[in-house]
């Protein structure tokens, strides 16, 4: 979503990746978006206000453009969008993603509702992870990590690997490359302004390559019971590479 600390009074720009969360619209087109806010008036998070769009028919408020394979995006401001009143606070949008007659719904990877924060228009500082989306990665050595950053106002923002500085700009964005290195790295990015500071941090695991070893002896495919805490289990797989 653009902004990345978008506020009520924004102009935002939603774009939902097909392939992302449970997968259920790969490959459909078109594809319609149900939105609503959770404000201040809400009694829990399912407790959608203020929703705009209709289920399970060509709603033209709800229809996304299409950006590309998988790629859709819609764009509006928040506080009209949505008819926010005086005393509301949006706390966050509420959103799920369907084909045209709703047999088929977008949702986050456990199957619930996506939401997304909007913040108050006197936040403080803060920082977030645009990319990567994942807060543990897997990857191998050599690969590339795009690392893409914002903070709510200009700062210093560095960009630290295991406590190590790797790179430092001046602004609200922090975009470079991470190359992947063996072993767990925590990825930090610090943004500091007028003594005020935040962290956003993510993972990546490199594994450690391991030197084929031939079992112990006596063991047999299956599970083997070494103790009352430890078990070895061996596998026959002929065509493994």
């Amino acid at each position: 979503m653009h902004p990345c600390f978008s506020k009520t009074a924004d102009d935002v720009t939603i774009t939902f990746d097909a392939t992302q969360g449970n997968g259920a619209l790969v490959g459909t087109s078109p594809v319609y978006a149900h939105l609503g806010v959770i404000t201040n008036q809400s009694s829990s998070p399912s407790d959608w206000k203020h929703v705009t769009t209709t289920w399970g028919v060509a709603d033209p408020v709800g229809a996304m453009t299409n950006a590309g394979a998988n790629l859709w995006t819609k764009s509006f401001n928040i506080k009209s969008f949505f008819n926010i009143q005086p005393g509301e606070t949006v706390q966050s949008l509420a959103m799920v993603f369907r084909s045209t007659d709703g047999s088929k719904v977008g949702r986050a990877t456990d199957g619930s509702d996506i939401f997304y924060t909007v913040y108050p228009d006197n936040i403080g500082l803060q920082t977030a992870i645009v990319t990567p989306t994942a807060e543990l990665l897997l990857t191998t050595a050599g690969s590339q990590i795009p690392v893409k950053a914002a903070s709510t106002n200009p700062a210093t923002l560095s960009l630290y690997d295991n406590g190590s500085p790797v790179y430092t700009t001046n602004g609200t964005l922090l975009e470079t490359t991470l190359t992947a290195a063996n072993g767990v790295h925590t990825v930090e990015v610090v943004a500091e302004a007028n003594g005020d500071s935040d962290t956003a941090r993510f993972t990546y695991i490199v594994p450690a390559s391991q030197a084929p070893e031939n079992p112990p002896a006596g063991t047999q495919y299956g599970i083997n019971y070494i103790d009352d805490t430890t078990v070895r289990l061996q596998l026959y797989a002929p065509e493994n590479k």
